[in-house]
């Protein structure tokens, strides 16, 4: 895929299955593991969900602020980040999601605060 490239499913599972190959009935999660280094990061940008807001910067860098001091998903430790991402913008359209491949993107550790705010740059 490439920047900018659009799939339209109405749920993760569907996406998955039609970007990736995968066969799943349903996938509640906005990550997914694509291999030992990278995931697939399925995002709504400049909206708060689940004491998290992610915002665009620019084309080429994204800030995840963490607005409740939450920790992460799946009970993995905060420094336990998952450094390396294949970025999906999720934009919806009511009876469908419009997926929007954004590029990869690799965690700034120099400038980031794991608690805080923690900013990725396009690879």
């Amino acid at each position: 895929m490439k920047a900018g490239d659009v799939i339209y499913a109405r749920t993760h599972a569907k996406f998955l299955n039609e970007a990736f190959g995968t066969n799943y009935k349903a996938w509640m999660k906005c990550v997914w593991k694509y291999d030992e280094e990278w995931i697939v990061w399925m995002v709504r940008f400049n909206e708060k969900d689940g004491g998290w807001r992610n915002t665009f910067l620019s084309n080429s860098r994204i800030m995840e602020e963490n607005l409740d001091k939450v920790g992460t998903w799946d009970n993995k430790p905060i420094e336990d980040i998952d450094k390396k991402r294949f970025v999906f913008e999720i934009v919806d359209l009511g009876y469908t999601r419009k997926y929007i491949y954004r590029g990869r993107f690799v965690y700034d550790e120099k400038n980031s605060d794991p608690y805080k705010v923690r900013y990725y740059d396009k690879y």
